[in-house]
């Protein structure tokens, strides 16, 4: 994978957590907090 600029992954990053957002609401709490936790561990081993 090609690295991108830190701002871009800063946009799509905060552009995935709204959209999980809105979604995990939508859903119910728990969902949301399922969602959080699997973008947390995404982005600390992307990192």
């Amino acid at each position: 994978m090609t690295p991108a600029s830190p701002h871009f992954q800063r946009v799509v990053t905060g552009t995935a957590l709204a959209a999980l957002l809105t979604v995990g609401l939508a859903m119910g709490g728990w969902v949301l907090l399922i969602m959080v936790v699997a973008v947390a561990s995404l982005a600390l081993l992307e990192f």
